[in-house]
């Protein structure tokens, strides 16, 4: 795979797919994205069966509110075997489920033993499949996580 498939976000990745994809993904029905900027979250050869984002977007949770920066990665395939592999073996469905329903309840049983146990992992705001498939999460960075460089 050449590195330029590996930097280029998608051209459907865009500030319209990704409002409409956290209006879905959130309980924030008039959500607007006023601006966004996508670049590679990985450095090149990293995530080797899948593209990873990160977009910095400044939304609006209704017309008259006020802007609010946040982060998200965006998570979709690579082209080619390994995306066959991927489809193949229902990787993104079986993250989604994991990320979307057991994970949640997981923390829900741990928080009523330990209300102080903090998340161990990223919110997921939205899994789709059109025009491909797409996983927008929390950005740990924000929070101080880092990937190690191998």
């Amino acid at each position: 795979m050449a590195d330029e498939d590996t930097r280029a976000p998608p051209d459907w990745l865009t500030i319209d797919y990704l409002t409409e994809a956290l209006k879905t993904g959130s309980e924030k029905p008039d959500l607007i994205i006023d601006q966004c900027d996508v670049q590679p979250a990985v450095s090149v050869g990293e995530n080797y069966g899948n593209l990873m984002f990160r977009a910095t977007l400044v939304i609006l949770d209704t017309p008259d509110s006020d802007p609010e920066i946040i982060s998200v990665v965006c998570k979709t395939h690579t082209k080619g075997i390994m995306a066959e592999l991927s489809k193949n073996t229902f990787q993104f469905e079986k993250e989604a489920l994991i990320v979307k329903k057991i994970l949640p309840e997981i923390f829900e049983i741990l928080w009523e033993v330990n209300p102080e146990q903090p998340r161990l992992g990223p919110k997921g705001y939205f899994f789709g499949t059109d025009p491909d498939e797409l996983a927008i999460f929390e950005d740990l960075k924000v929070s101080g996580f880092e990937n190690l460089d191998r």
